[in-house]
């Protein structure tokens, strides 16, 4: 099922423009591509929504720490039947909504266990001090705003 979402929820899958570290050392602002991603977390504070996003590849990336997703979970998670990894070596942190970018799309979401591999094997890479970071946090767009009854 796919649908735009009004705020990211960790767990789910979407299709966003996750820019590469290697792309954004380059001199790109931009992806080059969309794909699919993981929704990691996501925090507000002064009404300012970030999602830390990580990216799902068909190409397994040899510098790369990640986790293959069994082929039982791709549909549930809105992928094709081909073997697909969750890349844990690098995030994006993306401020919701990206102005700048396509809206967010929900394509599906991953069981909570392999949602917990992936926080475990993100987790192991930081600790070891290997996980990059993309901050695209310089969109400063606001989460929507309830309305009020009165």
């Amino acid at each position: 099922m796919i649908r735009s979402l009004t705020l990211p929820r960790p767990g789910t899958v979407v299709t966003f423009g996750y820019l590469w570290r290697d792309e954004a050392k380059a001199g790109h602002d931009r992806p080059l591509k969309g794909r699919p991603c993981l929704v990691m977390g996501v925090r507000c504070k002064d009404g300012v929504v970030q999602a830390a996003l990580v990216a799902i590849t068909h190409t397994p990336q040899m510098d790369d720490a990640m986790l293959e997703m069994p082929g039982s979970f791709q549909k549930a998670a809105g992928l094709d039947g081909a073997t697909n990894y969750v890349v844990v070596g690098e995030c994006n942190l993306v401020t919701w909504p990206a102005g700048d970018q396509p809206p967010m799309t929900a394509i599906g979401q991953v069981p909570l266990g392999f949602f917990s591999d992936v926080q475990k094997g993100l987790l192991r890479v930081r600790d070891q001090q290997r996980l990059r970071v993309v901050d695209r946090g310089h969109v400063r767009a606001r989460a929507p705003r309830r309305s009020r009854s009165r």
